[in-house]
Parts: C-alpha cells; structure tokens; sequence
C-alpha cells in the first residue's frame, strides 16, 4: 500500500504524539478497524481534553471545519484490535498480538467521490488484542484534513453563508508485538467545511460605544471567561473575543 507523505500539523492531545511509520502494511483488514471520530472530550482540565480508549463514547456522524480560522482538521478515532491473544505464561512466551498504530493514509474527496487530495499522516496509538471474541479499542490522533488540502478547498468559499460537504476516507496503519504489518479498511467521515461559520458572535458586545458586536475584549480576557473548544475551528463554536484576529473571519465585519 502506498504512502503519500504532506504536510502534517503537530497537535497535543493527551496520551498522544507524533512517531514514525513503517514501510509496509498487511492486506487483511480484519485485524484492526476504526470504530469512529469521537467528538470533542467533556472531560477538560485547564484547557486540556482528555479522551479514553472507553467504546461508549459520544462520536461524530458529521465533522465540521472552519477554513476561516483553522488551517487543518485534526481528528481523535476510536480503533480496535480483533486480534486473538497469544501469550502463555506457562511456556513463556509474551503477548505478540498487540498493535502500535502509527499513522493512517487520508483521502479527502468531494461528495461524488472525486479525489481532492491524498496524504498520509503520521500518528501514535495502542490497542490490547481482542478478548473473547469482543475487540479491545485504542485512541489515535491524526490529521484528517492537512493545510495543502484546506487551501485547495478555499477558494469555494467566499463567506460565511457558503459551505461544502467533504468526504475523509481514513486507513489506519500499523505493526504488532510481533513485527506483523496490520491496517485497517478505509473509515468515511463526511466533513461540513465552511468559512466563518464557527465564529460566535452572541457575547461579542464587551464596548458600548463601539458597533455591535465588536469584539474587542482581549483574547487573553475571553479565554479565561469562556470555554474553549478542544480544537480552535472544528467542531465547537469559538467564542469571537477567543478568535485569532488578524484572521478576517474572527471580524465581526466580514461578511
């Protein structure tokens, strides 16, 4: 399987980080799945989401991202291990069978299925092998939608009103205990991508005199008064006093 190697943004989430892939993959996609796209933790510790490798988790149906102020979509999936265990303490032999998950090749689509662009994007992650007969699950981050792809897809969308359904089409990749490269079938997430539209501008009336809304409380101010989203520009509304501005579309202005 080929890996197509872009640009690739570096984003902390807790039990995560970056590593190196390896160079082949095992054609069976049996062996390890993605369950799902988890959506954004409510378990928060100042500022930090903490997501687990708990199956019940609340996951996405649908992704959002906002072009206008996140230059990339960086996605936290749910993936499981079918595989048999095969330790034996009796003859001393170790547990072979559980994954390193190290990365996963992205294709991000239209709608129709057209191809916009295909990368890979590295990651890390653990999952236990199965047992009896029920799959044990793991937590990788990746990015789902990098920022060559994001620029491709900008142009399309000239304000706030306008948005696009995308298609990310995920295959998670990695090796076992054993040394035996696994990989996942390909997982689809639709992506609602917009310019704008996760700006909120409700609470943004912090100077009278000034035209409403306006924005104009310091971001360090509104960070501390509201919450902020797991990640700035997916999935969550951001308050317009958090907003970068130098970005346009955190102006209450732009159209």
């Amino acid at each position: 399987m080929k890996r197509i190697w872009g640009h690739v943004v570096s984003v902390f989430v807790v039990g995560l980080a970056v590593s190196a892939v390896v160079p082949a993959c095992a054609t069976n996609d049996q062996t390890i799945f993605i369950r799902g796209a988890l959506a954004p933790s409510q378990n928060r510790v100042n500022g930090i989401c903490t997501y687990t490798n708990d199956a019940t988790q609340p996951e996405l149906f649908q992704a959002r991202l906002d072009v206008g102020i996140a230059d990339s979509y960086f996605a936290v999936l749910l993936v499981g291990n079918q595989l048999i265990p095969r330790t034996d303490p009796n003859n001393n032999r170790a547990e072979s069978n559980r994954v390193h998950v190290t990365g996963a090749v992205v294709r991000v689509t239209e709608a129709d299925g057209s191809l916009i662009r295909e990368f890979t994007s590295p990651s890390t992650g653990f999952a236990d092998p199965g047992n009896n007969g029920a799959a044990e699950y793991g937590v990788m981050g990746i990015v789902g939608l990098d920022a060559p792809t994001r620029d491709l897809i900008l142009p399309s969308l000239p304000n706030r009103k306008v948005s696009k359904t995308v298609i990310m089409n995920i295959k998670a990749f990695g090796q076992t205990l054993g040394g035996e490269d696994v990989e996942s079938g390909e997982f689809q997430l639709p992506m609602q991508v917009c310019n704008g539209c996760l700006v909120d501008f409700s609470t943004g009336n912090d100077d009278t005199s000034m035209v409403q809304p306006n924005c104009s409380k310091p971001a360090t101010q509104a960070a501390a008064a509201n919450t902020v989203p797991c990640f700035t520009g997916q999935d969550e509304f951001v308050k317009c006093e958090s907003c970068v501005h130098t970005r346009p579309a955190c102006d209450p202005a732009t159209p």
